[in-house]
C-alpha cells in the first residue's frame, strides 16, 4: 500500500534537511538576520513617523505665533493709519479723540506684553 504524503512535498524536504543535520544552522542563521532586519525597519519607521508629529507640532506652534503677529501688525497699522489721519487732519477739524487712537494704544499694549517674538 502506497504511502500517504500529508502537507507541502517542499516543507518536508526541508524538514528531511533539518532531520538529517541536526537542524539547519544556515536556516536559522538567515531567519535571524531577516527577524533583525525586519525590527530594525519597523523602529526606523516609528522614530520617522514620530519626527514628522515633533515637526508638525512645531509648526502648528510657530504658525500660531505668526497669526498672532499678523494681529498685531495689523492693529499697529490702524493706529499708524489714525496718527496720520490726525495729524494731516487737523487742519480739518479732526481730533484724536475722534478716532479712538487712545483705544487702540490700550490694546496694543496688552498684546505686545502678552506676546513673544
Amino acid at each position: 500500500m502506497p504511502r500517504k504524503i500529508s502537507g507541502n512535498p517542499k516543507n518536508q524536504n526541508q524538514n528531511q534537511n533539518q532531520n538529517n543535520t541536526g537542524g539547519d544552522v544556515h536556516y536559522t542563521e538567515k531567519r535571524q538576520k531577516n527577524n533583525d532586519a525586519v525590527k530594525k525597519s519597523r523602529e526606523k519607521t516609528r522614530q520617522k513617523a514620530k519626527e514628522t508629529m515633533d515637526k508638525v507640532s512645531q509648526l502648528k506652534q510657530e504658525n500660531e505665533m505668526l497669526e498672532e503677529r499678523i494681529k498685531l501688525l495689523a492693529k499697529e497699522l490702524t493706529f499708524l493709519k489714525d496718527i496720520f489721519m490726525a495729524h494731516a487732519g487737523s487742519a480739518h477739524g479732526i481730533t484724536v479723540d475722534d478716532m479712538e487712537i487712545k483705544g487702540l494704544l490700550e490694546e496694543d499694549e496688552e498684546l505686545m506684553s502678552g506676546s513673544e517674538y
